[in-house]
């Protein structure tokens, strides 16, 4: 439904009156009407434009589909409240969110996404702990939904947990179907494809590597310094011993 009212499908009936018009019909049981046949192709096009869609039934719908734990929902309406590039219904929706809100809803979105497998949605999660840049609802409003610069505290725990996440997943390839799940690093974990979005040309694997390699080489920020994890994550990219061993 929501992809409906967001491609204009259903802008004619509530732009002509096309609902009551049916309702009538049925009530005085007369034969139904196609109103598209009484209209030319400049007159739909018209009334298919995107200023004429109902958006608030395209939010509700979503939010409804979200609730159901569908994930093409919660990943277009974590975009949407997160002020991301928008993939779904809701790419050319004039409502803006709610500034108060829209950030700990938005956020709250983009875990479940990331939980249920969207590689993505844990990239946002482990860059957003990584720089401090994430909702936390121990901190106040002003530090969070103002566009003041300041940033919390980064939680490299939180960080290092999603990019190791991110680091099994593997997206599709550009030739290959989504009817094929197969994820040959680790079969348990399904991998998620979403569309318009190439999380694995932006963040390959070797950079996910060098990024945990050098945060466990550090610590801080939370997460304990551990060489091992270091090492094992710079031998990943093909270093040998000794540079490896340079780098921490």
């Amino acid at each position: 439904m929501a992809r409906l009212h967001a491609s204009g499908r259903l802008a004619l009936m509530h732009q002509t009156g096309y609902c009551q018009l049916k309702c009538n019909e049925i009530k005085k049981h007369q034969p139904s009407i196609d109103i598209e046949q009484e209209l030319n192709g400049n007159q739909l096009n018209e009334l298919n434009r995107p200023q004429n869609v109902n958006w608030e039934s395209v939010l509700f719908h979503l939010e409804q589909s979200a609730k159901l734990g569908c994930l093409d929902a919660i990943q277009c309406l974590a975009q949407y409240y997160l002020n991301l590039m928008i993939d779904g219904p809701l790419s050319e929706c004039p409502i803006k969110p709610d500034p108060v809100e829209s950030r700990a809803h938005g956020f709250a979105l983009i875990s479940a996404a990331a939980s249920a497998g969207d590689r993505m949605a844990m990239l946002y999660l482990a860059e957003a702990y990584y720089h401090g840049d994430y909702y936390s609802p121990d901190t106040s409003n002003h530090i969070n939904n103002n566009n003041n610069g300041r940033k919390q505290e980064p939680d490299w725990l939180a960080a290092a947990h999603w990019y190791e996440m991110a680091a099994k997943v593997v997206t599709y390839d550009d030739d290959a179907t989504e009817d094929d799940e197969t994820n040959q690093r680790n079969p348990s974990f399904v991998k998620r494809s979403r569309s318009g979005f190439h999380s694995l040309s932006e963040w390959p694997i070797y950079r996910l590597q060098g990024r945990l390699g050098e945060m466990y080489a550090k610590g801080g920020h939370g997460l304990v310094r551990d060489r091992t994890k270091a090492c094992k994550s710079l031998f990943g990219l093909n270093l040998d011993y000794t540079d490896g061993f340079k780098r921490i």
